[in-house]
C-alpha cells in the first residue's frame, strides 16, 4: 500500500482502491496512474478503479486535470471501468461531476465510468465488472480510511456530505 496522510491506494485482485482526503495533486495522480499500470502488468485483461473522493478533497487544478485527461487516454484498453464515489454536496458535487464529465468527453470515454453517492452502490456496480467482490472493495476502502485517520465508517453505511447514517435495509 502506498500512502500519504491525504491519499492512499491499495488493490484487491484486479481492482485498485484509491481514497482521497486531500488535494488531487499531479504527484498523487501520477502515483495512482503508476499503481494502475503496475496492477495491469499482473492483470493483462484489464484493471478497475474504485475512487473514493471524500468531502476533504478539492477540485483538481489545471495541471492535475490535464494530467488526468492524458492518462485517461493512455489507459484506454487497460483501465476497463471506474466507480467514483463523490461524497461532496452542493456546488462542490456539481463541480466535481462537471470536471469528470469534461475529462471523459475530451478523451472520448476510454472506459466505463459511473459516479455514485453511496459506497456500497459503487462497490456493487464495480464488482459486476471486476474479479473483486463488492464487500472486498468497500471493506478495503474503509480499512484505508481508518489507517489514514479520516473516517470511521462501517461498510454498510451510506454517506452523503460527510455525514454517516445507518443504512436502511
Amino acid at each position: 500500500m502506498q500512502s500519504s496522510a491525504q491519499f492512499r491506494i491499495s488493490s484487491v485482485q484486479d481492482t485498485l482502491v484509491a481514497v482521497w482526503a486531500g488535494e488531487p495533486t499531479v504527484a498523487r495522480l501520477s502515483e495512482m496512474v503508476q499503481a494502475l499500470r503496475s496492477l495491469h502488468a499482473t492483470h493483462l485483461e484489464g484493471v478497475h478503479l474504485y475512487n473514493l473522493i471524500t468531502t476533504r478533497t478539492g477540485i483538481p487544478n489545471k495541471p492535475a486535470r490535464d494530467l488526468m485527461a492524458r492518462q485517461f487516454e493512455a489507459m484506454r484498453g487497460k483501465l476497463i471501468s471506474a466507480a467514483i464515489v463523490l461524497e461532496h454536496s452542493g456546488v462542490q458535487y456539481t463541480l466535481s461531476r462537471a470536471v469528470i464529465g469534461t475529462l471523459l468527453t475530451m478523451t472520448r470515454n476510454p472506459f466505463a465510468l459511473k459516479i455514485f453517492e453511496k459506497r456500497d452502490a459503487a462497490g456493487q456496480w464495480l464488482s459486476t465488472r471486476s474479479r473483486a467482490s463488492s464487500e472486498a472493495i468497500v471493506t478495503l476502502a474503509m480499512e484505508i480510511e481508518t489507517k489514514m485517520g479520516v473516517a470511521d465508517v462501517s461498510p454498510g453505511a451510506d454517506t452523503k456530505a460527510g455525514v454517516v447514517t445507518p443504512r436502511s435495509r
